[in-house]
Parts: structure tokens; sequence; C-alpha cells
């Protein structure tokens, strides 16, 4: 890990903090895991690595001193002390709260506008899905996140089930109506 650090690379995937459209975020996540020098590892070897190297931090700046610590981190390593407590540190990840949250709208998890045609949202549901499926992806969450893609897609086609059932009995409605109109009309066009 030591040595990752010193060739400047991601260990496990880049930390997200941002407030992009869920769907796109989703993306960028996958992607990210992907640069990750260890993201190729499986999920629960990685926790191990990480837990091997809390201990291992631990140890070593109880033995000399955190500043020494820290020194030979950005000395040898080219590495701040908030990077290493970014991995040393497990906070509750973007997807974990994505996963906790099933208030958020269909559109914003699959990252289209609430307003998206049938092609769009089709589109973004795939994309996301052949990243996310957990064959594909060796995330942890990966079968959590393709859970709630899947409910987010369900949704939509609910909804579009219902505005074409809606639009229908709309035609129908007017088709009726004018039926009446012209019902109410024959006897007065017929003088």
């Amino acid at each position: 890990m030591l040595e990752a650090l010193a060739e400047s690379k991601n260990l496990f995937f880049k930390p997200l903090r941002n407030t992009k459209a869920i769907g796109n975020l989703l993306i960028d996540f996958a992607d990210s895991i992907r640069d990750g020098k260890f993201a190729k590892l499986d999920w629960r070897v990685q926790v191990a690595m990480r837990r091997a190297f809390k201990q291992w931090h631990e140890l070593v700046s109880q033995q000399i001193g955190i500043e020494a610590l820290s020194a030979i981190y950005r000395v040898c390593y080219g590495t701040s002390s908030e990077k290493i407590q970014q991995i040393i540190h497990e906070e509750r990840s973007i997807l974990e709260d994505f996963i906790a949250d099933n208030s958020t709208p269909w559109w914003k998890v699959l990252g289209v506008s609430s307003s998206a045609d049938a092609l769009q949202v089709e589109k973004a549901y795939k994309t996301l899905i052949r990243l996310w499926h957990p064959d594909l992806n060796k995330h942890p969450y990966a079968t959590q996140v393709t859970s709630r893609i899947n409910v987010a897609y369900a949704h939509y086609q609910s909804l579009d089930r219902i505005s074409s059932t809606t639009e229908q009995m709309s035609i129908e409605n007017h088709s009726n109506l004018l039926n009446k109109i012209r019902e109410w009309l024959k006897p007065l066009l017929s003088h």
C-alpha cells in the first residue's frame, strides 16, 4: 500500500463528494473503482488490506508519534495526512446513502431529467446496469446498487403505463364527448 501511495495511485477508488445527478455519480463512481490500484481485488481482500494498514498505522504512530509518521508519509510517499485518514477511516459512503434513501426520485437515480423520453430513460438504465451488475462489478455494494437502479426503472415503467392508460382514457372520453355533441347537434342540424 505504501508503494502505491508513493506512485500517487488511488488505492481503492476515488472518493466522491459531489452533488451531481445520482445516475451520473454512479457512472463516475463505477469508473473510479476501476482506477484504483487494488480495485480489481475482491472487496473482502480490500477490507482486510485497509484493516491491516490501519493496525500498522496505529502501531507505528504509537511508537514514533503521529507527527513523525505524517512527515514520513509526506516526504517518503508524497501523501497527505488527509489521504491517509481517508484510507484508515471507513466513513459512510455515498453509495450507502444512495442505497438507504428510497425517497430519491427515479429520474435522479437514472441520471435523467423528469421529462426525459423513453429512449433517454432506457439508455441511462442500460448504461447503469452494465456498469453496476454484480457479475461485472466486484464492488461490495454492486448488488444493492443494481437493485436500486432496477427499482427506479420499474417505477418509471409503472408511471409510463399509467400515463399511457390515462392518455387512452382521455381519448375515449373525448370520443364519448364528441359522440354526445353529435347526438345533441343532430336534431339542430336536421332542421
